[in-house]
């Protein structure tokens, strides 16, 4: 507290502006942090989405690969082996592009979904011995089934999983449209194989139970689809039900009812098979579309990320900018004229009274504080004119003084000298009186002998006479 007591003015409004710019740069530098963070997971978007894509492509030839390793089974491994061998062929082209991509950056970061990475690359590299079991007859159509369903599952979670952990809503609920369309296009990979079991052999209970089932779960799943989606996509792809192929896999269904049900022909597995690949194949235009825009849209929401996260370091730098500059005009309009106004009270303080003051009309504590200086410069002047005053009236007091003191010097010297001729006069009296007593006194004895003469002669006339 005595510290604070003995800063100056200035350091005491920096004080006070530093506290309240502290906590805005504390907050500012939240702020900026937290859309940092939200560009950087954006920027992830990016990355999640080419993962999605990828594992799209994975699952797509997949599904193929599970279908024609279904027929393959189905005829005792008679026929279909130079398709399955193909397809196998396809399915490790883009499995190898995929485990690339993911090799070369494009994976994921967040750690949730790099154990999920991992597991899909576990299960991918489980295809191996799958194949193998199929080549050796130690597997049945259903357990290849199973077996190709589960490996696509795990890929399909991993992209659930992506849009549970996206930070974007906007984002979330594209990789949720997504994959909605992607787990509708599994369900008619599904459909194909089993549509091509039962076609292949009969629709028992179970074969049909399935077959409806993954016919309802895909019309639950494409209308998901169209409520979460946006317009451009649904447009895109109902456009694409149009296509004729819709229309012919959609009268074998009713082929598989029928022979199902009322035992009916039903029709052949190949040209089953046949026609929802080309079904699939004109879903995996719409997947493909899909990922596209999902792509698309992760990279405008990067860059508006990125761009808002630019304009929010500007608008702090310009807050904070104008903050300081308001708080540096601020603190100069108030130690300013208190600066102005102690230099002039030293300058008055030393007899300087041609000093100029500011802010004498002024209506607040800095008009106060001049006029009171104005005062004190007034009453300086008064003093220093009165002081003037008694100087002059005293030097003149002086000057009567010395005038009085050398006529009083010089009267006595005057007198001084006059006594002096007087004493001098005096003793000339004197020694003149002296002379004349003496002559007196000589002429005393001269008339004493002249009296004695006279009365001789006197004395000799009457002798003479008588």
């Amino acid at each position: 507290m005595e510290m604070l007591r003995n800063l100056r003015i200035g350091r005491r409004i920096l004080l006070a502006f530093l506290l309240p710019v502290f906590g805005l740069v504390a907050f500012s530098g939240y702020v900026i942090v937290q859309r940092w963070i939200v560009a950087a997971e954006t920027s992830g978007l990016i990355r999640m989405a080419s993962l999605a894509t990828g594992i799209s492509a994975n699952v797509h030839e997949l599904q193929k690969e599970r279908g024609a390793s279904s027929l393959y089974v189905a005829s005792g491994r008679q026929q279909f082996a130079d398709k399955v061998t193909a397809q196998r062929k396809l399915s490790d082209d883009f499995i190898g592009r995929y485990e690339q991509a993911v090799k070369d950056g494009d994976g994921a970061r967040d750690q949730t979904l790099i154990a999920a990475q991992a597991k899909v690359g576990e299960a991918l590299a489980g295809r191996v011995g799958l194949r193998a079991a199929i080549d050796a007859g130690t597997m049945d159509r259903n357990g290849l089934f199973q077996a190709y369903t589960a490996l696509i599952k795990v890929q399909l979670d991993a992209v659930g999983l992506m849009a549970r952990l996206s930070p974007d809503k906007g984002a979330a609920e594209a990789v949720g449209a997504y994959l909605a369309f992607m787990e509708a296009k599994e369900r008619a990979g599904q459909e194909r194989a089993t549509g091509a079991a039962g076609f292949a052999g009969t629709f028992d209970a179970v074969i049909y139970r399935r077959l409806v089932s993954l016919i309802a779960d895909q019309e639950m799943l494409f209308t998901h689809f169209v409520r979460t989606a946006s317009p451009e996509l649904v447009t895109f792809f109902r456009d694409k039900l149009n296509d004729p192929v819709i229309g012919e896999v959609t009268a074998m269904r009713e082929a598989a009812h029928a022979k199902a049900l009322a035992g009916g022909e039903g029709v052949a597995a190949p040209k089953w098979f046949e026609a929802t690949t080309r079904r699939i194949d004109l879903l995996k235009v719409v997947e493909d579309r899909i990922a596209q825009d999902l792509i698309s849209m992760a990279s405008r929401t990067s860059g508006d990320a990125r761009l808002f996260l630019l304009l929010q370091i500007i608008a702090v730098a310009i807050g904070l900018g104008v903050t300081f500059a308001a708080a540096v005009v601020l603190a100069k309009g108030i130690t300013g004229p208190i600066s102005d106004i102690t230099n002039a009270m030293s300058r008055l303080a030393t007899g300087d009274t041609t000093i100029t003051l500011a802010g004498l009309d002024l209506a607040t504590e800095q008009g106060e504080m001049a006029r009171a200086v104005e005062v004190f410069r007034a009453n300086h002047i008064a003093a220093v004119k009165l002081a003037e005053a008694q100087r002059v009236e005293q030097e003149a007091k002086e000057s009567r003084r010395q005038a009085i003191e050398q006529l009083t010097t010089r009267f006595r010297q005057d007198v001084s000298n006059a006594l002096a001729e007087v004493g001098g006069a005096t003793r000339l009296l004197d020694l003149s009186a002296h002379n004349l007593e003496g002559s007196a006194r000589s002429m005393e004895g001269h008339a004493t002998a002249v009296s004695a003469a006279a009365e001789e002669a006197s004395l000799n006339v009457q002798t003479v006479a008588g």
